[in-house]
């Protein structure tokens, strides 16, 4: 499930890591 859904441009971050837990990746051009 995470897998998929880093495949699909969403970063998992730590929650003493900077906030959410989950986040959309910045797409670069």
């Amino acid at each position: 499930m995470q897998e998929a859904l880093e495949n699909a441009g969403v970063e998992f971050i730590p929650e003493n890591g900077g906030g959410a837990g989950v986040r959309l990746k910045k797409r670069k051009p």
